[in-house]
């Protein structure tokens, strides 16, 4: 499976190449469904049988829709329109496969449950009844342009009805190469991203592909300020909460939402850089407070020579 779950297990690091296309994963999880894309990408032509929303369109004229599986609930975006059909059709093979991961584990997720209710026949307990077991709490197409498309996903599993897994994905695609990019450790790092933080101080440096690279406790420390200085100026602005445990993150006191031992999920958005703080203090899916946009000026700094940052310099 493609994700990043939020249980911290027997991490793997997963690096896996086909045919135009090579994806780095990096999981807080154990468990990797099937193990390579191409049948992810199979599963869905196979057994998809899909729902279609309305056609939107992105502020730049790109359109899209969302293709719904009926069976398991799992949606994704796919375009309709951009001036380049050759990246188009790179667009939508990438998230042909990444509906069809979300859907292998959905039907893993299932065969647990089954295997939970197999457990309660035998003992006399009451049975589960779901409907089932993949509860995606948001997806969301959040940039598009020339060459780079991004997205973010949250997605809850509960295949026992009462407790469940749970993760969330920043993603950004390259539709020339073909690459899929999201927040890793740092090359030559022992251990995941986030694994093991609390014995570890460089457990939060991170590489967004070869895009963004904070590797050093210094670099990372100017990052960490320039999204917290925003994060603090935007929260002087949001009106009071409204009492739901969805409206934003539940913060102690004593800890800010941007911190420099923090996980976070990184994705393109238009307007900068969304940085997402991922912990159970925040609702899994998009808040007002979660997540902080950073502007792509106040990140040039830090940003590496190349195609992606050409593109969102280049957008204002």
């Amino acid at each position: 499976m493609l994700f990043a779950f939020r249980v911290l297990l027997c991490p793997a690091i997963v690096l896996i190449a086909m045919a135009g296309m090579a994806i780095a994963r990096e999981p807080h999880w154990d468990y990797i469904a099937d193990g390579n894309p191409s049948d992810w990408a199979n599963h869905f032509k196979a057994y998809a049988r899909l729902r279609l929303g309305p056609e939107q369109r992105l502020r730049n004229g790109v359109s899209w829709r969302m293709f719904t599986d009926l069976d398991t609930g799992a949606a994704m975006p796919r375009l309709t329109w951009m001036p380049n059909k050759r990246r188009l059709a790179a667009a939508n093979r990438l998230l042909d496969m990444m509906q069809g991961g979300d859907m292998l584990a959905a039907v893993d997720y299932w065969h647990y449950a089954e295997g939970e209710n197999d457990h309660r026949r035998r003992t006399g307990a009451p049975e589960l009844t779901l409907k089932d077991v993949l509860e995606q709490r948001d997806i969301g197409l959040t940039y598009v342009g020339p060459r780079f498309m991004s997205l973010m996903e949250a997605v809850f599993f509960h295949p026992s009805g009462v407790i469940g897994e749970w993760f969330q994905q920043g993603l950004t695609f390259d539709l020339e190469s073909e690459k899929v990019v999201e927040v890793a450790a740092c090359p030559g790092a022992k251990k995941p991203y986030g694994y093991s933080a609390d014995d570890d101080p460089d457990a939060f440096l991170f590489q967004y592909g070869e895009w963004l690279q904070f590797c050093d406790r210094a670099t990372y420390r100017q990052f960490i300020a320039v999204v917290r200085e925003i994060a603090d100026r935007t929260a002087r602005r949001l009106p009071p909460p409204k009492n739901t445990d969805l409206d934003r993150c539940d913060l102690s006191p004593d800890r800010p939402l941007i911190d420099e031992k923090r996980e976070f999920i990184l994705y393109l958005t238009f307007e900068g850089l969304a940085v997402q703080v991922s912990t159970k203090e925040c609702p899994l899916q998009r808040t007002v407070d979660n997540p902080v946009i950073v502007p792509y000026r106040q990140l040039e700094l830090f940003m590496r020579p190349g195609p992606l940052r050409d593109e969102l310099l280049g957008l204002h």
